[in-house]
């Protein structure tokens, strides 16, 4: 009742506007897809580090083991016993991690580390504190959404395409993705910057879909987030939030941050759908370990 009290103005927003169904089983289950996800994480680098070849044993040894026991703890946390043990040990190990890689910690990183430390201090269980653990996270995944879209607006690299333009011509995975929607001249251009430690200008005359794309995202960065704040347009916003972490991811290709965004976008979800959501998680990770090899 107490931290209904200091956090109840914010909480109790999402709790009035989500689902009627009981928060504790819905936490449960994202609980599990949370650590499944994110030992997966850790065994794919593991994986990487081990065929790059230029690490040592230990630190390929140390992530494979940081993927196994989260793993593990997915099983179990349905066992009550042993639940806060390991969503507070999860926390400590994702602050360990976070420390050890500032100032390079991820973005995909931090939000793991604020969704743990939401259910290592208020739990899943009884369902008062579930509610609000399901309250917290869904406000985590709004801030991470609508603030991702005030930081392209106050850095400016986006309402006329800079960055996206930048990326295309320094990084494969975006020259990749966005090269249909440039001009043949303007991406011979583009990818001849590659490598130059000064080059430029980063802007297009004769490939405006670039510059509409670039725009179009600020635009649902904002208004999609926004729409998960009223009870008649939350489902629809949240469908759209998952289509636009899904696109953007599809350029990007952090396939793990694209997993644990929709993961939280599914608490807006009727509890039914985490259900779902798991049984294709456990077939799209393995597919993505393996991928690893090639």
């Amino acid at each position: 009742m107490r931290l209904e009290k200091i956090f109840g103005v914010f909480l109790a927003w999402f709790d009035s506007i989500g689902t009627d169904e009981s928060s504790t089983p819905r936490l449960v289950k994202f609980a599990q897809i949370f650590l499944l996800v994110g030992s997966s994480k850790a065994i794919y680098i593991a994986i990487v580090l081990h065929q790059s070849g230029r690490v040592a044993s230990a630190t390929v040894a140390l992530y494979a083991l940081c993927g196994i026991i989260p793993a593990v703890f997915a099983v179990l946390i349905k066992l009550r016993s042993l639940e806060k043990i390991i969503l507070r040990l999860t926390t400590i190990s994702l602050l360990a991690a976070g420390l050890l890689l500032f100032p390079e910690t991820a973005n995909e990183h931090t939000l793991m580390f604020f969704v743990a430390c939401v259910l290592g201090v208020f739990g899943i269980r009884p369902e008062e504190t579930a509610r609000i653990s399901n309250s917290a996270i869904r406000w985590i995944c709004f801030v991470a959404l609508f603030g991702a879209g005030l930081q392209k607006i106050f850095h400016g690299t986006y309402f006329y395409g800079d960055f996206l333009i930048y990326m295309t011509a320094h990084d494969p995975r975006f020259s990749e993705f966005f090269s249909p929607f440039f001009s043949s001249n303007d991406l011979t251009r583009l990818t001849g910057f590659r490598g130059l430690a000064e080059s430029g200008p980063y802007r297009v005359e004769s490939s405006p879909s670039i510059l509409w794309i670039s725009n179009f995202v600020i635009f649902a960065e904002i208004v999609f987030p926004a729409m998960l704040l009223h009870r008649r347009t939350q489902f629809i916003g949240a469908i759209f939030s998952i289509l636009l972490v899904v696109g953007i991811q599809a350029a990007a290709l952090e396939y793990f941050f694209c997993l644990h965004m929709v993961n939280i976008l599914f608490l807006f979800f009727p509890y039914r759908w985490h259900n779902r959501l798991l049984i294709c998680y456990l077939a799209l990770i393995p597919m993505l370990l393996v991928t690893s090899f090639f």
